[in-house]
């Protein structure tokens, strides 16, 4: 491997039958732009005594005269550097000359003094390898400092590289006290001339001559001459993106100037090939590096070619020749109108199909409905995502017994397209009983502006069968509501409680949805609490990132729908509303009724009445009413007494009692029903819950993992 030095050291000696005298010669090059140039060997000649001689690396010293060697010499103590390529794209190698074993520092630093990447450790005396790379294009210093000196090269980055990072690799030994036999005699005072050479790419280049009366020891430099040859700039085309019916982005790279400064950098395009600035083009700066350029003025369903272009003061660069289609011309969207179904007093689901985009976006769809025909999205509209395809749409606010008509539509930035005309009319207004799902039709306020709708009857489970799940999947088990709303299990079936047993039981250990934590988990003691921790932290509610834990959201309900994700469990700030603070009818001068203890059918239970309601033709008004105090016996009804309770809107919750593990208490004592709200008391074992027994109604927290009842909502 050819070798190069930055710095040689030559010593001419005279002896003399008395005395020996010596003169040493210490040479650096630079080039004529003043940074430091690297070289190979220097041509010595003595001009008075006529002869000459080479000296070649490793050769480093150089014994001239008659006398005995000289046994010390100068040597090199400061580090070494050679950049080759410099400048270069991203990337270059380094050569690296230690002269004496210790610690060292390898930086690189920009303009600004701040540190890109360093090396700091023990560097042993020797030639080293340096592969630097730079992110960004700009000037940068590389640095060297040991304890003996230090040396800075200047590095010029012209493209983009991979990472900021100094990687170093020894190559070899070095020594700083080898020795030439000089082939000629030397007197101080000897005409002396002195050359160097250095091989690169472009062959061997010579150093300027300096001649002159070798008298003493000194420093001389000698001089290269850099390439200074003008070529055509270098440059890359960027790949062609954000392609419309008439614009386009594309760009380039100018990785190399050609010596000359790039006046004028861009792209230009043809509908032939090889375009040039002849054609269409673009001017988007100067100078090296990347640039983005805004293609526009094209034609509709057109293939086009695309060139990036560099000029400097030689000519116009190009680069690699890309290809491109546009975009047919955009229009406006096509839609389809699905069926109207689901209707009742209030509402309807509707949807549609959006089968073609019209060659730009879809960035609004849905329904929109009036009482008049052609209604369009200034009328009463959903907003059901955007794109093509199918959408279902929930149509709400509707007046009970009025016709309607409603049609989908799909906008993009052509406008707005309407589907075909649909037309339907909602039901007579039913404030009472329960729909084909098994909601109530009453609603009940349970916060500012929520409202909900009840379930037929609290919720059952038995290990048999299987049913659908909000991931997708399907799990052991069939989930359903109580037939009537005085229904519950009791004790002897609760008792039973296992992941064997084909009973159905009701009283369920908080969170137990069969999502993290299956409904018998609580079966006996050893099973841990932690269990009913969704996402094992005790503060995560079942709601949110962790609502699979509720029982209505993840589990598809056989009578209640057949679909998961139907229904929810009540927090606990919304039973407290619904209890004691929401807007009701006034019954019995009592304004405000929302609940009453009774006895329904021989069940004791809470009685819960709607936001509106009035009671039914030729039954006793209640007593008790939103008194927690009350007894259960204030209020009795027989089954058909209820039934007519049932479809004025009120809601029965049975005194179904609470499990502790195996053991069931309170049965028609008490009632327990979960919320979907943690505690943070007792260390994260306890959750809300809504209760009732005979002298009070309330919401307070227990253990979770009592089975209590659960009654699901939709919102």
């Amino acid at each position: 491997m050819k070798k190069t030095f930055f710095y040689f050291i030559v010593l001419l000696a005279i002896a003399t039958a008395t005395m020996a005298q010596s003169v040493t010669v210490r040479f650096t090059a630079r080039s004529t732009n003043g940074q430091y140039h690297p070289f190979e060997s220097v041509r010595v000649e003595n001009e008075t005594q006529g002869w000459s001689q080479r000296i070649d690396y490793p050769d480093t010293i150089i014994v001239l005269g008659t006398s005995e060697s000289i046994d010390v010499a100068e040597a090199i103590k400061e580090p070494q550097i050679k950049v080759y390529p410099n400048p270069f794209a991203g990337r270059t190698s380094t050569e690296l000359q230690i002269c004496e074993d210790g610690e060292a520092i390898v930086s690189i630093m920009r303009i600004n003094g701040s540190v890109v990447s360093e090396y700091n450790g023990f560097l042993k005396a020797g030639i080293y390898r340096l592969n630097v790379s730079l992110v960004e294009p700009q000037v940068a210093f590389l640095c060297v400092s040991t304890r003996t000196g230090r040396t800075v090269a200047k590095m010029v980055n012209t493209a983009t590289g991979t990472a900021d990072k100094i990687d170093i690799s020894y190559l070899e030994g070095y020594s700083s006290q080898t020795k030439a036999v000089g082939i000629g005699p030397f007197n101080v005072g000897d005409q002396m001339s002195y050359n160097a050479n250095y091989t690169s790419s472009n062959g061997i280049t010579t150093s300027n001559t300096v001649t002159k009366s070798q008298t003493t020891s000194e420093l001389i430099t000698l001089f290269f001459t850099e390439s200074s040859s003008t070529t055509l700039p270098t440059v890359t085309t960027s790949a062609v993106s954000n392609t419309t019916s008439s614009t386009a982005t594309c760009g380039g790279n100018v990785t190399n100037d050609g010596n000359a400064t790039v006046t004028a950098r861009g792209v230009c395009w043809s509908t032939s090939h090889n375009p040039t600035v002849s054609n269409s083009h673009t001017t988007d700066g100067s100078g090296t590096g990347s640039f983005t350029s805004s293609i526009t003025g094209l034609s509709q369903n057109t293939t086009y070619y695309v060139r990036a272009y560099a000029t400097n003061s030689v000519g116009t660069a190009y680069g690699e020749e890309r290809t491109f289609t546009t975009s047919a011309s955009v229009s406006l969207p096509t839609v389809t109108t699905s069926s109207v179904s689901s209707i009742t007093s209030s509402t309807a689901t509707c949807g549609g199909n959006v089968t073609n985009d019209g060659n730009a976006t879809v960035t609004a769809r849905g329904v929109c409905w009036s009482t008049s025909h052609n209604p369009t999205v200034s009328n009463s509209h959903t907003t059901d995502g955007s794109g093509t395809g199918s959408f279902t749409s929930s149509i709400t606010g509707l007046s009970a017994n009025t016709t309607y008509y409603v049609r989908a539509y799909a906008t993009n930035s052509a406008g707005t397209a309407y589907g075909e005309e649909l037309t339907f009319t909602t039901n007579t207004q039913c404030f009472g009983g329960f729909d084909e799902n098994g909601a109530s039709n009453a609603v009940f306020t349970v916060a500012s502006g929520r409202t909900v709708k009840f379930s037929r009857g609290n919720l059952q489970y038995t290990t048999t069968g299987s049913h659908a799940t909000a991931d997708g999947g399907t799990a052991v088990g069939t989930w359903r509501f109580a037939e009537h709303q005085y229904d519950f299990i009791g004790g002897a079936d609760n008792h039973n409680i296992s992941s064997t047993y084909r009973g159905w039981i009701d009283l369920f250990g908080w969170g137990t949805s069969g999502w993290s934590c299956q409904p018998w988990e609580n079966e006996n003691r050893t099973t841990y609490i932690y269990y009913y921790w969704p996402g094992g932290s005790y503060t995560n509610n079942l709601t949110g990132s962790y609502a699979n834990a509720d029982w209505g959201v993840y589990n598809a309900i056989s009578n209640g729908g057949n679909q998961a994700g139907m229904w929810r469990t009540l927090t606990k700030d919304e039973w407290e509303y619904l209890l004691f603070s929401r807007a009701a009818s006034t019954i019995n001068g009592e304004a405000n009724a929302r609940y009453a203890k009774a006895v329904v059918n021989g069940t004791k239970g809470l009685v819960i009445f709607p936001d509106n309601f009035t009671m039914p033709s030729g039954m006793s008004n209640p007593s008790g009413i939103n008194t927690s105090s009350a007894p259960f016996n204030n209020n009795t009804y027989t089954e058909s007494e209820w039934s007519q309770m049932e479809g004025a809107g009120c809601i029965f919750l049975p005194a179904a009692g609470w499990r502790n593990f195996r053991v069931v208490s309170n049965v028609g004592a008490c009632g327990n029903y979960w919320s979907s709200s943690h505690s943070d008391n007792h260390d994260g074992d306890y959750a809300w819950s809504m209760y009732f027994n005979s002298g009070t109604v309330g919401v307070n927290d227990d253990y979770r993992y009592y089975g209590q009842s659960v009654r699901l909502v939709r919102d």
